[in-house]
């Protein structure tokens, strides 16, 4: 298999087991938002005439005995999940975009800018606790929703690695990118458009690369450990390259010491990439560390 081949996102197919595949996420028990997004998402696809009446009645049948603590979530999946069958997974998130789009974004974006008000009259700082791609666009909607230079987003640094001799932060710089405007949409990381010569290169040469970065990325990379060898804390680098792609928003590391995901499987202790991106997550998970968590002060303390 060639470099290009071992695209980063290639472990996230095995996300599922046996073949299923998760079509959408709905904060069924009211978490982020005031409403049930999932019986708004039903009444968008009975508005579109792609459900008919009795399929939408029982779904919110299933929906309110669970609310009333009759149906356990496992139930609940099971009978929401039914109208899904036979459908093509192209189709079912083409109507999940179309929801987002004429319905979901206005009403979040509502809510976030009321929330937020709130909590600004009241003195309140906003800050964003996030991993990569999923917060890295939450981080995104918020960013559009306030004013600049008013958002702290606190990214997890217990992925990292170290390739090729380099400091690869991947969820720092998928937020990097996504709120700079940079990202790959499509693939929810790296930098829309890149092209990978150097890694077809190091392939060339011998390296293991089953980790994807391109060339625009092995920059930033070049860039983080190059500063870092000089002194400089993490924390420092990522507001100077973000500063540097006209981030409004602070992005802050959780911390500047070094903090290290260990999943220990069957075949030993494995770095969190190498069990979720090389191996695919095939390995049965026996039990989960945090090396250095002990001595990782958050960013800005130490």
């Amino acid at each position: 298999m060639s470099a290009s081949e071992k695209k980063r996102d290639g472990g996230a197919r095995s996300h599922s087991r046996e073949g299923a595949r998760v079509a959408a996420f709905f904060d069924v028990d009211g978490t982020l938002l005031s409403c049930q997004s999932g019986t708004l998402y039903i009444g968008f696809l009975r508005r579109q005439g792609l459900m008919d009446l009795s399929d939408q009645l029982r779904i919110y049948w299933a929906y309110l005995t669970y609310r009333l603590g009759v149906l356990n979530m496992r139930r609940l999946a099971d009978v929401t999940s039914r109208w899904l069958e036979g459908r093509e997974e192209r189709e079912v998130i083409e109507h999940c975009r179309q929801w987002y789009a004429s319905e979901v974004t206005n009403y979040f974006r509502e809510f976030v800018v009321e929330k937020v008000r709130e909590h600004r009259e009241a003195g309140h700082d906003v800050a964003l606790l996030t991993g990569g791609t999923g917060g890295a666009k939450l981080a995104h909607g918020f960013q559009q929703v306030l004013p600049a230079g008013s958002l702290d987003v606190i990214v997890n640094v217990g992925d990292d690695l170290e390739l090729f001799g380099l400091h690869v932060s991947p969820d720092l710089d998928s937020v990097l990118y996504t709120l700079s405007g940079l990202v790959d949409r499509d693939r929810g990381w790296g930098v829309a458009g890149d092209t990978d010569r150097a890694l077809t290169m190091l392939e060339r040469y011998g390296e293991e690369t089953w980790f994807w970065i391109g060339d625009a990325d092995m920059a930033t990379l070049v860039r983080r450990t190059a500063q870092l060898r000089r002194g400089a804390s993490l924390t420092r680098v990522t507001a100077d390259m973000a500063a540097a792609l006209g981030v409004p928003s602070q992005i802050l590391p959780a911390t500047d010491q070094r903090l290290r995901t260990r999943i220990l499987t069957d075949d030993g202790d494995l770095e969190f990439q190498r069990y979720f991106v090389e191996r695919g997550q095939r390995d049965e998970v026996r039990g989960i560390s945090f090396e250095g968590a002990a001595s990782a002060p958050p960013t800005g303390t130490s």
